[in-house]
């Protein structure tokens, strides 16, 4: 029984630590694919535990069923040996689902050290010596032994930055040997105390989100039975992901960024082209005109009755002077994008002769095609809303709308990025993201992956998030949406050495590992806006202003994100109530 808590405890922790490849994925299985009256799951939970441990290759000779492979192989001989699982009842599947609700990030390890001692006999554990022993008693070795050292070492040294760097080397190297580890408590222990110490160092030194310098590897210890190496092992592991979680903050991990369009508070009727501004301003100078020398005329009878020629005048001289404003503003705009499409257009030429003095040869397809200055006659500004644009929705047609962008944590569905822009497109936005999501506060954790269409794909923002640290997952072509079932269990060929920054992306997501994360994308960023658009109800925009519809968007955003806090606080306290133990 004891074997099974210690795989059951692993993967709990594994679904809600990023191991296992979405949160929750065991508990999710394990609900999906055995009965409500739990007739199958201690057969469920065996398939399981066998899948993780075998091998990927030695899985379609174990028969591992489809639904299973996902499930990552685990190293060393925690699920080795015999998979047999206790027969569940239906209360015990539902307490089981209810667990796994709860966040396993904060488990303690100590728990194992009990868990090791309860496996054993009496006879065995005498023979053996195996007695849980309590952290203060621990530490009445450990500090001693190297810990008290370590503190007066850090006190000594203050704020110097020296020999806090010096220290920190030290510790780096010091190695932790327990001839008798048992469930690793004196290692565990000793990482966490350890850990404790060079985060005050980098607090000192200005680096709190410094990754650690001691490895786990320098915790060593011997164990004569299999199994409580492994829970050894598994104890360390838990130890690490939580100081990292304490002393540098919680990872975000994976985020998906996507954009929607959003109506602004203007209607397209009300915009004005360039082309038809030059045509109207034509005809209101002739009218103008034309009714000047109708004033001056003594003869004024075959004018129309109640026509007042004053008036007539001045509307149309104030209708010529706010096209002629309105002209001033697409004309701006105009030279605003001519000056992006040339520095455009001198990259494309530079990479273009880079190239040809690379390969010697002249490179094939059409050269780029220099802009062209002035505004289009399509070019136009709206007379409400003068910051939105005519943009083309889903469905067909074009709206007056902003360009509303959101980077979404694939895990929690919190918002944790938005952005808002004028351009119909999203090609332009993932620098601009970047650098929101690089400024987050670091409590809120670290951005590693990052999920994207093929909107946003270019070489330069494949770059760009390799020059912060963020691993781009962006699609650099539509694919079919029903592939054979042959082309989505198979791994591309290998990758030339020469290949381009795009090649290699879309090598990356043709991989087995690279489609099931880019899979995220959308039930991630495209669920929220779906719920804020069709749930919350939020398809217009009410306030007018680029800066004043930012606002309005981010508290969209804010809206939906303490709402799904409030989900996710329901979760995780859903089984903090008392009942009683089950017994299988």
């Amino acid at each position: 029984m004891n074997h099974f808590m210690a795989r059951l405890i692993f993967c709990f922790f594994a679904e809600d630590t990023d191991i296992f490849v979405g949160k929750g994925r065991f508990t999710e299985t394990v609900a999906q694919m055995s009965a409500r009256d739990s007739s199958n799951t201690h057969e469920v939970i065996a398939t399981l535990f066998r899948a993780m441990n075998t091998k990927p290759e030695d899985r379609a000779a174990a028969k591992i069923p489809r639904w299973a492979e996902d499930f990552p192989y685990v190293n060393g001989a925690l699920f080795a040996g015999s998979s047999e699982v206790p027969r569940f009842s239906r209360i015990a599947r539902s307490y089981l689902l209810h667990v796994g609700g709860l966040d396993w990030t904060k488990i303690n390890p100590d728990i194992f050290g009990s868990m090791i001692q309860a496996i054993a006999e009496d006879e065995e554990r005498g023979e053996l010596g195996m007695h849980y022993t309590s952290v203060p008693n621990i530490l009445k070795v450990l500090n001693p032994l190297f810990l008290d050292e370590l503190r007066a070492k850090l006190a000594e040294a203050g704020d110097n930055a020296r020999m806090l760097l010096n220290l920190r080397k030290r510790m780096a190297k010091i190695r932790v040997f327990d001839p008798a580890c048992g469930s690793g408590n004196f290692l565990v222990i000793a990482y966490k105390e350890m850990r404790a110490i060079e985060a005050e160092i980098n607090k000192r030194r200005g680096e709190p989100d410094r990754a650690s310098d001691i490895p786990l590897t320098n915790f060593r210890g011997i164990e004569l039975r299999d199994f409580p190496a492994e829970i050894d092992r598994l104890a360390l592991i838990i130890a690490e992901y939580q100081c990292d979680v304490l002393y540098r903050g919680q990872k975000l991990a994976t985020v998906a960024l996507d954009g929607t369009k959003i109506h602004a508070n203007a209607s397209r009727h009300s915009a004005l082209s360039h082309g038809h501004t030059l045509q109207l301003e034509v005809q209101l100078k002739a009218e103008v005109q034309d009714l000047l020398e109708q004033a001056e005329k003594s003869d004024q009878s075959d004018l129309p009755d109640g026509i007042d020629l004053p008036d007539e005048i001045k509307r149309r001289q104030d209708r010529l002077a706010a096209m002629e404003q309105a002209k001033a503003k697409i004309e701006a705009r105009a030279r605003e994008r001519f000056d992006r499409e040339q520095a455009d257009y001198q990259e494309k030429l530079a990479r273009r002769e880079a190239r040809e003095r690379e390969t010697g040869r002249k490179p094939g397809g059409k050269p780029p095609q220099p802009p062209v200055a002035g505004p289009c006659p399509s070019d136009q500004i709206n007379l409400t809303d003068e910051a939105s644009r005519i943009m083309k929705v889903a469905g067909g047609g074009f709206e007056q709308c902003y360009n509303a962008q959101a980077a979404v944590a694939a895990q929690s569905l919190l918002v944790v990025a938005t952005g808002l822009t004028q351009a119909g497109n999203d090609m332009e936005q993932v620098k601009p993201m970047l650098q929101t999501i690089t400024t987050l506060p670091a409590p809120l954790g670290q951005v590693t992956d990052l999920l994207a269409d093929t909107g946003f794909c270019s070489q330069g923002h494949i770059t760009a998030c390799e020059q912060a640290g963020i691993e781009p997952y962006i699609a650099v072509a539509r694919e079919d949406h029903h592939p054979g079932w042959r082309e989505r269990f198979a791994e591309p060929e290998p990758l030339d050495a020469h290949a381009t920054p795009l090649q290699k992306m879309a090598h990356k997501l043709k991989t087995r590992t690279g489609r099931k994360l880019y899979a995220l994308r959308k039930q991630t960023v495209e669920t929220v806006f779906g719920i804020i658009k069709s749930v919350m109800g939020f398809r217009q925009f009410l306030l007018r202003g680029l800066e004043q519809v930012k606002g309005e968007w981010t508290l969209d955003c804010l809206a939906w994100n303490l709402k799904r806090m409030a989900v996710l606080r329901q979760k995780s306290c859903a089984f903090q109530r008392s009942w009683t133990p089950v017994s299988f």
